[in-house]
């Protein structure tokens, strides 16, 4: 539902940007890709979830963090520009990443190998979709679009294969999931358009940071994980080198 939400909020703007007369552009060329980056989309989509099932909220966060100092290598393969110090505070990130997890006891490691595949398979969707946008110049409304459709398709299938029903009973059931449906939706498509602007890796670093702290503080709350202070701290000093970084 969160991901048919985004397909719909896509189609109301792209109603709206034709509706400007603006033109979209779309590469054939680019279709073996988007097959490829589909593929992967679908898989890391399947995988999140079940990450989200096993692995602790703020273990789920923390261990993602690996996206960033991974990022760097692919953007750096493809060419994009680095200033010195975006490498340096990256490198303060992973560096920090690997103390943190020197005393196993931290956190709790139940399932953290869905967690690390998201993380690294990350990397791989990212990078193919900047690629998209920019070596074949897709508009990034059709690139997103094609995506979201293809995954609603393979969950729909999945789903009613599985329990014989679609999920829509949810929407009378659990009123409460059309909040988050939208909220995810809308911050989905808003955190799209900062890869046209931003690096992969700087971009991600942003989204990860903030997804870890909230993370932190939601799985003591909610989920009584322990180490708080020291999972803050951590999430703390993540924050505060990329805003140095940024800035």
């Amino acid at each position: 539902m969160s991901t048919f939400s985004v397909l719909v909020f896509l189609c109301i703007w792209l109603y709206k940007i034709y509706s400007w007369n603006i033109e979209f552009n779309f590469n054939y060329a680019s279709i073996p890709l988007l097959c490829i980056r589909l593929l992967l989309e679908v898989t890391q989509s399947y995988i999140t979830l079940i990450a989200i099932k096993h692995c602790d909220r703020s273990t789920f966060s923390i261990l993602r963090v690996l996206t960033i100092p991974l990022l760097v290598i692919a953007d750096m393969l493809l060419w994009y520009q680095f200033s010195s110090y975006s490498l340096i505070w990256i490198a303060i990130i992973l560096f920090s990443f690997i103390v943190f997890n020197i005393n196993t006891k931290t956190i709790n490691w139940t399932g953290w190998y869905f967690a690390i595949f998201t993380a690294i398979n990350a990397v791989i969707t990212l990078s193919l979709f900047k690629y998209s946008l920019t070596h074949y110049w897709n508009s990034l409304e059709i690139d997103q679009g094609i995506m979201a459709l293809g995954t609603v398709i393979f969950f729909l299938i999945y789903n009613y294969n599985r329990e014989r029903k679609f999920w829509y009973y949810l929407l009378k059931k659990e009123k409460i999931f059309w909040i988050q449906w939208i909220l995810m939706a809308l911050t989905s498509i808003i955190i799209s358009y900062t890869y046209v602007y931003l690096n992969a890796s700087e971009a991600t670093a942003v989204k990860r940071a903030w997804e870890m702290f909230w993370s932190v503080l939601a799985g003591f709350i909610f989920f009584q994980e322990k180490h708080l202070w020291k999972k803050i701290l951590f999430a703390l000093c993540i924050i505060i080198w990329l805003i140095i970084m940024i800035i």
